[in-house]
């Protein structure tokens, strides 16, 4: 008795789905996109229900693998998280010029034997800054801020403020409150090199008589052209 052989039509292996390579229906029902990476990883991506945005998005990607080496979009989102959470707590440790002030001055009563000259400088700084956030204040606002005390002081008192600032940015740098030093391009005013006094007509003729008599004359003569 001869056996019987049954023939089953041949499976096609041709791909069902007309859409291109790298693009498959993803089993939530959406288009998706697969490709390799620059690191040599291989990624899917969900599109959406449109297989022309999924093929899109993938030339896309293919396209940014070729113009960047090396990318990587799981690494691309590591970093972007890693950059949200800096960003985050940097957020929450933000000081106003006033709030750190408070700070500097303790730093400076422990470490400064001046301090107390600084104590009433800040206090007019923080009539000018005291409710800015202390990053955001810029090198024109100080530059600005300095050119404004020449009204009511000498130039080398408002080069203390100058450097009463700056000691203030650089201990907040430490801090890792601010990134840089803002006063460090605010330049100082020169200053003379030495104290001028003019003596009064009582005081000249007071000096004249304690010299000795040979020296009067001398004494007359730098006094009145200005010799030292």
């Amino acid at each position: 008795m001869r056996a019987t052989v049954t023939e089953y039509p041949k499976r096609s292996t041709r791909k069902k789905d007309p859409a291109p390579r790298g693009i498959f229906r993803h089993r939530a029902g959406v288009w998706a996109a697969r490709y390799t990476c620059g690191a040599g990883h291989i990624h899917q991506e969900r599109v959406g229900r449109l297989k022309s945005d999924a093929i899109r998005v993938y030339h896309e990607r293919r396209a940014r693998v070729h113009d960047e080496p090396g990318w990587c979009p799981a690494i691309e989102r590591r970093d972007a998280r890693a950059r949200a959470r800096l960003e985050a707590d940097r957020e929450r440790r933000r000081v106003t010029f006033r709030e750190y002030t408070k700070t500097y001055i303790e730093y400076a009563k422990a470490h400064k034997r001046s301090w107390e000259s600084g104590v009433g400088r800040l206090a007019l700084c923080s009539e000018r800054f005291g409710d800015r956030q202390l990053d955001e204040i810029t090198p024109l606002e100080l530059e600005q801020f300095r050119d404004s005390l020449l009204d009511t002081r000498s130039r080398a008192t408002v080069n203390r403020y100058r450097d009463l600032l700056s000691a203030v940015f650089k201990r907040a740098v430490r801090d890792g409150l601010v990134a840089v030093n803002p006063v460090r391009t605010v330049s100082k005013f020169k200053e003379a090199g030495e104290r001028l006094l003019w003596l009064t007509e009582n005081e000249e003729t007071v000096i004249r008589e304690a010299l000795a008599p040979d020296l009067r004359p001398l004494f007359t003569v730098s006094v009145h052209t200005g010799l030292r």
